[in-house]
């Protein structure tokens, strides 16, 4: 996640209109920064299940196993991105497009401690990336445990009774690498560390499988019961 503020002791902010080859969503030009209360006692997870069924949904979920010194814990919600751009690290024009445009959204503002809107999104490991521009978030406080709504009321307004999902299904799953190609690998490596080219390589293989269903959000639920994690994301 990229925050889209910092601080500066201005509570009034200008936003840039984004390029045409970037803008998917209307923006608004100028905004003021929005924070409010919400008088809400549901868990988080119940909350993005409630709006989970709008465009785009995200959520950073601290589910548990916090540090000791955990510095203010929230969990934070976001749909409906004002903008959404993509591309790969490794194209030098795409890096310099987003870092653009980050640049330009990066607006100045009271430093309430909680992000008043940002850029989330996921980078793989070859450097493929996606970030959506969320300038409508719902924060929790893990510590107070409390509910703020950054944006506008358009979140809270948009909560609906979750139905319950029924889990995909999942076809033959399969793998990048045959198992005589993963062991000449392994074998391979242990050659190098051997000589002494290397001390330790991360050996992995990719596994797939054909999805059928509507969402991957009933197998999130199970994941994070069985294994909570401070920081985990959906």
């Amino acid at each position: 996640m990229l925050p889209l503020s910092k601080k500066e002791g201005q509570f009034q902010n200008r936003q840039l209109l984004p390029a045409a080859r970037t803008l998917h969503f209307p923006v608004l030009k100028t905004q003021s920064f929005t924070l409010r209360p919400l008088p809400w006692n549901t868990p988080p997870m119940d909350v993005f299940r409630e709006v989970s069924h709008l465009r785009n949904p995200v959520f950073l979920d601290t589910s548990g196993n916090l540090p000791q010194d955990a510095n203010a814990p929230h969990s934070i919600i976001g749909a409906h991105p004002a903008e959404i751009l993509s591309g790969d690290l490794n194209n030098k024009a795409d890096l310099a497009s987003f870092s653009d445009r980050y640049r330009e959204t990066l607006t100045v503002g009271p430093d309430s401690g909680l992000p008043l809107g940002a850029w989330i999104g996921t980078i793989d490991y070859e450097g493929r990336f996606w970030f959506g521009l969320y300038r409508n978030l719902l924060l929790y406080s893990h510590h107070s445990e409390e509910w703020h709504e950054v944006g506008g009321n358009f979140l809270s307004s948009q909560r609906q009774t979750a139905s319950l999902l029924t889990p995909p299904t999942f076809g033959p799953w399969s793998s990048n690498f045959s198992r005589p190609e993963f062991e000449s690998k392994v074998a391979a490596a242990q050659n190098y560390i051997a000589a002494g080219d290397i001390y330790q390589v991360n050996l992995a293989q990719r596994f797939q499988a054909e999805v059928k269903g509507s969402s991957l959000l009933p197998y999130y639920a199970r994941l994070r019961t069985a294994s909570p994690a401070p920081m985990s994301a959906y």
